[in-house]
């Protein structure tokens, strides 16, 4: 699972990768915009991994693919890869970038200002407990990533 970090005054890659227990390289991969040689600005957002990696699989982009065509490969809403990945809709991909992709079977839903869980649960058309289980830390914060694998209980 991966959470959009804002960065604020006196973040370093290296302070980050620090906090999140992952490392440079790791974010500097998964967010293919950032370049080792500039510094991060205040309010950038950048993608930080959460080790949920059994409902995320990682796509590299290959010459002609846009985040439309590989949300209609996927059946995926590509305003949500796009958040999924800390991109603009509109942004250039580069070929060798590398992206999440859901698993198959994986839904996702990114938070928006006034979510309530019981929100969530409709909006996935999925069981309240079934959520809870699998996204243990949920802030109802706008652009909140969940991710939830349908199971029966």
């Amino acid at each position: 699972m991966y959470n959009i970090y804002v960065v604020s005054p006196g973040d370093t890659i290296d302070i980050i990768a620090t906090r999140y227990n992952t490392t440079p390289e790791e974010l500097y991969q998964i967010n293919g915009f950032l370049n080792p040689n500039e510094p991060l600005t205040v309010g950038q957002r950048i993608i930080i991994p959460i080790p949920r990696m059994d409902l995320f699989e990682y796509y590299t982009i290959k010459k002609g693919d846009t985040l439309y065509n590989i949300s209609k490969k996927y059946d995926l809403n590509s305003g949500e890869l796009a958040k999924l990945n800390g991109l603009d809709p509109n942004e250039y991909l580069y070929v060798g970038q590398v992206i999440l992709i859901p698993k198959s079977g994986v839904k996702v839903i990114i938070t928006e200002e006034g979510d309530t869980l019981a929100k969530i649960a409709v909006k996935t058309n999925s069981n309240l407990e079934q959520i809870l289980l699998q996204n243990p830390n949920i802030y109802l914060l706008p652009d909140q990533l969940i991710a939830y694998r349908r199971t029966s209980i």
